[in-house]
């Protein structure tokens, strides 16, 4: 058998050892053209920006504060709308009517997509629905139902439960003449009539509740105007708004002290409701949203002076002179840079526009003007303070029938006073004779910006 060859046998260390070297050579050779190509790079980079710009991978972020979600219903024109139903009742005087079933609604400022947003019971005599508004950031949508007011959060979904507070105890259903949400969503400032006079169906006696929000819990409870029952010591009609508040511890309402009626702000946060005289007005007082100004209406010798001032009634100036002392609902505009409102004379019904920067006042007297359409139940200004929607009333006369038929509708109004689009069909309500299922009211809540 040949011999196994004794010669020495490659070290398997060595090559190895050889081949370490040469990967180093290599690896810092290529380190040394990676920089330089980068630093290349990056010089080509700055020359074609034009501008010192760091590489997207070593730019340093800075923290961006929380974006704000968009309203789930932004943009959007909330209001309800009543529907004749096949359910009879028996009135208490004996007569046999329908049920109506009253349900919350959004669509957009073109009258598209309308979409249900939340269900309503039917409502009947004995069980009234009415008092909608929203909160002042939007987040909640409220209603009163007999003595308890009700709310939900909107959104695009059907909601099967709302939240409630009461009922209020110790009132009847036409005790609770109003109610506000405080800027903070926080607290709910609701006013009582009480000490009903001789005259039936007007009382004498103003007292506000202050409730946190939503639960309901009692923070306050005082009288602005107290009375014992006689005439000449009613609450006026026009002076019954839901109280303004000014801040998140001042509201400002109706007060009177024997003779002297005015409008005070009270401060709620302090045990002895702390009060001061506002403005002495003829109707009620409009805040912007800006909380700097307010706006009322005073009496002159035949009509009625519109005056701005300060939030705390200083600084008046008029800013309209009308001819008759019907009171008109007023309304700044969304950027506190407009006033609208509808003034009937006696014989005619003018759009008065006021610009507030330039202290124009434009008034339309045309007969085919928007206000000369109907009653202004409710109206609100779009977000780009260039139109308005209004809710309209009116009446119909019908052959035979009295009283005569209930007509609502939905429209955007330009300010030139110009009905630019009907968002609604008209509704019509008559005394009998409905269509089962067909739309027999509309009524405009507001916009959510």
């Amino acid at each position: 058998m040949p011999e196994e060859s004794t010669a020495p046998q490659p070290s398997i260390s060595q090559p190895l050892g050889k081949h370490s070297r040469n990967w180093k050579k290599i690896l810092l050779i290529a380190l040394i053209l990676g920089v330089s190509i980068s630093l290349v790079g990056v010089g080509i980079y700055f020359i074609g920006t034009g501008s010192f710009q760091l590489p997207s991978s070593q730019k340093q972020v800075a923290p961006s504060a929380e974006t704000k979600k968009p309203h789930p219903l932004s943009n959007k024109i909330i209001f309800t709308k009543t529907l004749v139903t096949d359910e009879k009742y028996t009135a208490s005087w004996g007569v046999e009517l329908t049920k109506t079933d009253k349900d919350i609604y959004a669509i957009n400022p073109d009258g598209s997509g309308e979409s249900k947003i939340f269900d309503l019971e039917p409502e009947d005599r004995n069980t009234s629905t009415s008092k909608f508004t929203l909160s002042p950031k939007n987040t909640y949508l409220a209603w009163a139902r007999n003595t308890t007011i009700f709310y939900i959060k909107p959104n695009q979904k059907t909601q099967k439960e709302a939240g409630k507070i009461g009922p209020i105890v110790n009132i009847e259903r036409n005790q609770l003449w109003s109610y506000s949400i405080s800027p903070d969503e926080t607290k709910i400032a609701v006013l009582i009539v009480e000490d009903q006079n001789t005259k039936k169906g007007s009382y004498t006696s103003l007292r506000v509740r202050i409730l946190k929000f939503p639960s309901g819990e009692l923070i306050n409870d005082f009288y602005t105007a107290k009375g014992t029952g006689k005439a000449d010591e009613t609450i006026p009609g026009q002076k019954n708004p839901s109280p303004d508040w000014i801040d998140n511890s001042t509201i400002v309402v109706y007060s009177r002290e024997k003779s002297d009626k005015y409008f005070a702000s009270y401060d709620i946060s302090k045990e002895s409701n702390s009060k001061k005289v506002f403005v002495r007005s003829w109707g009620r007082t409009i805040i912007n949203k800006s909380k700097t100004k307010i706006v009322y209406a005073e009496r002159n010798n035949e009509g009625l002076n519109v005056l701005l001032a300060n939030i705390d009634g200083s600084n008046k100036k008029i800013v309209s002179t009308l001819s008759s002392p019907v009171v008109p609902t007023i309304k700044f505009s969304p950027n506190d840079k407009f006033l609208a409102f509808c003034h009937y004379t006696g014989t005619n019904k003018n759009l008065h526009i006021i610009d507030l920067v330039k202290k124009e006042e434009t008034k339309i007297t045309t007969k085919d003007n928007a206000c000369m359409q109907g009653e202004w139940e409710s109206f609100v200004w779009s977000v780009d303070n260039k139109k308005l929607l209004v809710g309209y009333l009116g009446y119909k006369n019908i052959e035979n029938e009295y009283p005569p038929a209930l007509v609502t509708k939905l429209s955007i109004v330009n300010l030139d006073g110009k009905v630019v689009k009907d968002l609604t069909s008209s509704a019509t309500l008559k005394s009998q004779g409905d269509e089962i299922g067909s739309v027999s009211r509309y009524s405009l809540i507001g916009l959510i910006d």
